[in-house]
């Protein structure tokens, strides 16, 4: 299969990760689909926090004031370490995933081992290749940009 597309004017700038059409700057997809509320966050925040706090009863009964309000202070930002964790190992298996597509694309020999020393990176990648296996995957692009200019929003897509 070929993938037919019209070239367009869309310049992407990663730095900052901005997309302009004709001079014109063009809102991106991530940011219209971060306009919308999600209930579940504050939940699940709670839920971490929860995590946290629960089985300590012996440990709090032997801090002071300082450390007991340190200690709160970290159950609550426990979705904070929590998010930036899962950040890490999205953003390092994406990338792995990104290359070994543009490897395919190009018709070179891909090595499927070493993937990452991050565990939760590793899995996602594993999981990634055996749907791609299960599925018979042929790949027509990736990181591609693409634009609306009736709109004015733009996004990359990961692969096609």
């Amino acid at each position: 299969m070929k993938l037919n597309l019209i070239q367009s004017d869309v310049k992407f700038t990663e730095d900052g990760h901005t997309y302009e059409l004709d001079g014109t700057l063009l809102t991106g997809v991530t940011t219209v689909l971060g306009i919308r509320q999600k209930d579940w966050l504050k939940w699940w925040t709670v839920k971490l926090m929860h995590q946290t706090l629960t089985g300590k009863l012996k440990k709090i009964k032997k801090m002071d004031e300082k450390q007991y309000e340190e200690f709160i202070l970290k159950a609550k930002m426990a979705h904070t370490v929590k998010s930036t964790e899962a950040m890490s190992s999205g953003t390092e298996a994406h990338e792995w995933i990104k290359k070994y597509i543009r490897g395919k694309l190009a018709n070179k020999k891909i090595v499927v081992k070493n993937y990452s020393k991050d565990k939760k990176a590793t899995n996602a990648i594993k999981q990634f290749l055996s749907w791609e296996k299960k599925n018979k995957v042929e790949w027509l692009a990736s990181e591609l940009v693409l634009a609306s200019k009736k709109y004015l929003f733009a996004g990359t897509l990961d692969a096609v």
